[in-house]
């Protein structure tokens, strides 16, 4: 749930993300999973019809209905009690070929062979990072491996650390997620929080997990100058509700394509 928040987020601080993934395979939730339980609808193109994407600050892209090889794999990838390479190569063939990127992975020698590989993919500016823990994503818990794609084509590493983005570290328990449903409802508690308002206990470390993450996208799509100002842009986007609106506006396109499609077939 982390990192599909995170990408809201970052779309209501000012980036436009575009983020390319599936349902669930090696987990309980997939990004597709948790989106659906927020009501939000995706289309199929068809062959010959344009299907441009939204402008909308957030956008989601169903990696089947791009890649339909993938929804075939779908059942063996979920019947291993492994994660397998498509558990990564998701980022890798997102049609909407972004020029920025953050891509978690869960093995550590393959950190640097991913940033390389955006790069000669044409990817201008990434950060590929695996948590000490195996995580795909930033780490709220301790330290995490990275590896930064700078403009120039040289790829650097260097390990993150929640202080480096002005966060505390929280074990990751604290953050684990749920099923579609129990997620969607703290997605909801999540975004729905307000300045002034008092954060429930328990939703501080959630919080604090999308928020290190959300920092990263707006680092690399350049809206942050660092991570600590990341942080504070996307807690702005959090609390201000504009985070909730970048959902909102991707949930309204969505339906908007449906009925269009529902009146060209009547």
């Amino acid at each position: 749930m982390s990192i599909t928040t995170a990408g809201i987020v970052a779309a209501g601080a000012g980036a436009r993300v575009i983020k390319h993934g599936s349902r669930a395979s090696t987990s309980s939730s997939g990004s597709a999973d948790l989106l659906e339980s927020l009501d939000c609808l995706f289309t199929a193109p068809t062959p010959g019809t344009p299907m441009p994407l939204p402008r909308v600050p957030f956008t989601f892209i169903l990696a089947p209905h791009y890649h339909p090889a993938l929804a075939q794999l779908a059942p063996f990838r979920k019947s291993l009690p492994f994660r397998t390479m498509f558990n990564v190569l998701g980022p890798l063939i997102n049609p909407a070929n972004p020029r920025g990127m953050v891509l978690g992975v869960a093995e550590r020698e393959i950190g640097s062979t991913f940033a390389r590989s955006l790069r000669d993919g044409g990817v201008e500016r990434a950060l590929v990072v695996c948590g000490y823990e195996k995580l795909d994503e930033i780490s709220c818990a301790g330290e995490t491996w990275a590896w930064e794609l700078h403009p120039d084509g040289k790829v650097t590493e260097k390990t993150l650390t929640p202080e480096m983005f002005g966060l505390q570290r929280h074990p990751l328990k604290d953050v684990a997620g749920g099923s579609p449903a129990e997620n969607a409802e703290t997605f909801k508690k999540l975004l729905s929080l307000r300045k002034g308002q008092i954060i429930p206990t328990k939703l501080i470390p959630v919080l604090d997990f999308v928020l290190l993450n959300a920092s990263a996208l707006l680092v690399v799509a350049g809206v942050a100058k660092d991570y600590k100002e990341g942080t504070e842009l996307a807690r702005e986007s959090v609390l201000s509700g504009k985070a909730w609106d970048a959902i909102e506006q991707f949930r309204t396109a969505g339906q908007k394509v449906v009925q269009k499609i529902t009146q060209d077939q009547a």
